[in-house]
């Protein structure tokens, strides 16, 4: 704590002390009345079969399958640009890595025609990833 001396008549005000004080203790936070937080939400894509939707910071949402044959499907968020396998599974060769929230998903996928062939996909930052429920 420092204590400022100012005079009258319009000098410059005279450093009296200087008193050192110790750290601030700040008081742990009441917990009697928390309950805790449940969510669905995961920090990576689990190696478990399921189907996962995947959220990035455009708000796009990549829908993970898991089970049988691996599929991948892009569901745009409303300021994406439109891709040619939006709303359509095609079949995931792939998942690369990065599939963790605050970072990018990379992904190849075969849409099994002969022209195309294998593609090479990346996402926006993850932001969320959930497990769809399983009848």
């Amino acid at each position: 704590m420092t204590v400022i001396r100012i005079p009258e008549g319009g000098e410059a005000p005279v450093l009296a002390a200087s008193i050192p004080v110790g750290p601030r203790r700040i008081a742990p936070p009441d917990t009697s009345e928390r309950r805790p937080i449940v969510t669905d939400e995961l920090q990576e894509l689990p190696a478990e079969p399921g189907v996962y939707l995947v959220e990035t910071a455009s708000g796009t949402v990549h829908v993970i399958s898991k089970i049988g044959r691996y599929t991948w499907e892009r569901r745009p968020g409303p300021n994406s640009a439109p891709s040619r396998y939006d709303f359509y599974p095609v079949a995931l060769m792939r998942l690369e890595s990065g599939w963790r929230v605050g970072e990018q998903g990379s992904l190849t996928v075969s849409d099994e025609t002969y022209l195309s062939g294998a593609t090479w996909h990346l996402t926006a930052t993850i932001v969320r990833i959930t497990a769809e429920p399983q009848p």
